[in-house]
């Protein structure tokens, strides 16, 4: 209407002409000034060029175009609430049959079609509708329009192809979200759509299809955005714009709206998921039109997000993402714990290196670049094994803040490097390692909880008494349906601490004598629960049909008994005080 109102006017002429209708009236929305104004001026330019009006280009056909503006709402996208608006009456909803093609405006055989279908008409004649059908998918022939919104970098309205993915529309055509943000999901198809979880994002959009596009409205939702502030502003929508004909509609929405917020406040009460799928059931199979037929879809897509928790189960569920936002900075958990492992490592190095009489500035020193080296380790350790995703998208690859820091690359680039620098300047090597591996061991225990933040560095699922919910977005595809699964974050978090408490409270004191002891119990310890972890996990790299983790894990024992040898064949046929600096 306001980029191209000729084409909508003229669908309109030959839709009226294809019909033997003698009047068009396009209704434009009472907000909808710029639309109606350019709406005009076409009209005004048809009829002096002589395609509005009595006998159309001199052919026994007339029709007449009026421009009505309304005062609007959500309910005149009913077709018969919109006749009644123009008849000049309350718009609501009328009963059917008969249909509006049958006895519609004013009891005539009326017509009606929205703005991007008619649209379409002079293309579809112009070209063809073989050519127009081509552009989209068998179940979805032609374009469709959708309006992009949200935190995206591109917002805006896009015509592309139908079949379209909501992947394409908002990484690819929108830009992605603003900051680098992981997107949880998008409101699909307005207030009366769904929320679509990310991921099902790379399924294709067609009419009745497991994701479907609905009227075209894409609003993207942020990681850490409340889902449950999401269907109830939707509610709360559909609640106000209710037009009160029918009951179902009118009660029935305010009362799933304060069902929500009895959820709030009482998560532990039993009931609540029934009752709001019994009431949704029933508004949508006795409302009277389709405000309120589609007024619950929100509610019971975002149910399936929202973990039991009173079946008696240890139920473990991230509370998102991401922890505070202070201006445009977004704080992640991730990185706080990140942040927080590495200090507490820094401060339990420096401490325990001062209380053996090493050189504990210089240790640190090292420390510091081992562990920037082994962050950067870590994640092009994580890029190369999953470079299919990061080929498509390398703006992804600094954005460590999303998680995907692999540990085992981490580990191998840090040691590497601080046995490098260690050497160059002459800090005891094996006396510092020994300093070092609790530390190391005791942040992988602190950071490893950033991944239950992230939703990530899970296993497969589970009905044990304990049990971690994985909300929609961030479960597998193939797992889609599947709601409890392996906290295997915990576990190794757990294991990593019980290998800390082995380290210092009864390795170090047995080992003192045996510089190089301690970091290699570190590695073989960390390694014999990670094999046995990785065996639970879903998001393991493959490489000829071995875990990579695994691998790793094994190669970890291996250096761990021959590390131990030699330190100890070491120990007894060194010098007293000799270091591998030295």
């Amino acid at each position: 209407m306001e980029g191209d109102p000729h084409q909508l006017v003229e669908g309109a002429l030959i839709a009226a002409y294809a019909t033997g209708a003698s009047r068009v009236i396009l209704y434009v929305h009472g907000e909808a000034d710029l639309s109606a104004e350019r709406l005009g001026r076409a009209v005004a330019q048809a009829e002096e060029a002589g395609l509005v009006g009595g006998r159309v280009l001199g052919r026994d056909f007339g029709c007449a175009v009026e421009l009505r503006r309304g005062a609007g709402g959500f309910v005149l996208g009913e077709e018969t609430a919109l006749l009644e608006s123009i008849e000049g009456r309350r718009a609501q909803p009328r009963t059917r049959p008969p249909f509006p093609v049958e006895s519609g405006l004013w009891g005539k055989p009326t017509v009606i079609n929205n703005v991007e279908t008619l649209s379409a008409i002079p293309s579809i004649v112009g070209r063809g509708a073989a050519w127009f059908a081509g552009l989209g998918t068998p179940k979805s022939p032609g374009t469709k329009v959708f309006g992009l919104s949200g935190p995206i970098a591109r917002p805006g309205v896009v015509e592309v192809r139908s079949g379209v993915t909501l992947q394409a529309l908002i990484e690819t055509i929108g830009g992605g979200l603003t900051g680098g943000r992981a997107g949880l999901g998008a409101v699909v198809g307005g207030p009366s759509g769904s929320i679509v979880p990310a991921a099902l994002f790379d399924v294709v959009m067609e009419p009745r299809g497991r994701v479907s596009p609905g009227t075209g409205g894409i609003v993207a939702v942020p990681e850490g955005a409340s889902v449950v502030e999401i269907v109830k502003t939707l509610l709360r929508f559909n609640a106000q714009e209710s037009c009160g004909k029918c009951t179902p509609c009118r009660e029935g929405t305010p009362r799933l709206l304060a069902l929500i917020e009895e959820m709030e406040r009482d998560a532990a009460a039993d009931g609540h998921t029934a009752r709001a799928n019994e009431l949704a059931e029933a508004i949508q199979l006795a409302s009277l039109c389709g405000l309120g037929q589609a007024a619950p879809l929100a509610l019971l897509r975002a149910l399936e997000t929202l973990p039991e928790r009173n079946d008696g189960s240890l139920v473990i569920a991230s509370p998102g993402a991401i922890a505070f936002e202070l201006g445009p900075l977004t704080v992640r958990w991730y990185g706080i714990l990140m942040a927080t492992s590495i200090g507490v490592g820094f401060w339990l190095a420096h401490r325990q290196a001062q209380k053996e009489g090493l050189p504990a500035d210089d240790i640190l020193r090292v420390a510091q670049w081992a562990v920037i080296a082994g962050l950067i380790g870590a994640r092009l350790y994580e890029v190369a094994f999953n470079w299919d995703y990061y080929g498509r998208y390398p703006w992804k690859i600094p954005a460590v803040w999303e998680g995907g820091l692999a540990m085992h690359g981490g580990i191998i680039v840090g040691f590497l490097t601080g046995v490098a620098l260690a050497i160059h300047w002459r800090v005891p090597v094996l006396p510092s390692l020994d300093v070092v591996a609790p530390s190391m061991i005791l942040g992988q225990a602190i950071g490893r909880w950033g991944n239950f933040f992230n939703e990530e560095a899970f296993g497969r699922p589970t009905d044990l008494p304990w049990k971690l919910y994985i909300s929609p977005p961030h479960r597998p595809p193939e797992y889609a349906n599947a709601e409890y699964f392996h906290p295997t974050f915990l576990y190794e978090s757990l294991w990593n601490l019980a290998v800390f408490f082995a380290l210092v409270g009864w390795l170090r004191p047995r080992y003192r004598d045996q510089p190089g002891a301690l970091c290699f119990w570190y590695i073989g310890l960390y390694s014999v629960g990670r094999f046995a972890i990785e065996s639970l996990r879903l998001d393991s790299f493959w490489v000829a049909g071995f875990r990579v983790a695994q691998l790793a894990s094994v190669a970890g024992i291996a250096v761990a008994i021959i590390g131990l040898a030699w330190t100890r064949r070491r120990a007894t046929t060194s010098p007293a005080g000799e270091t591998l600096a030295s």
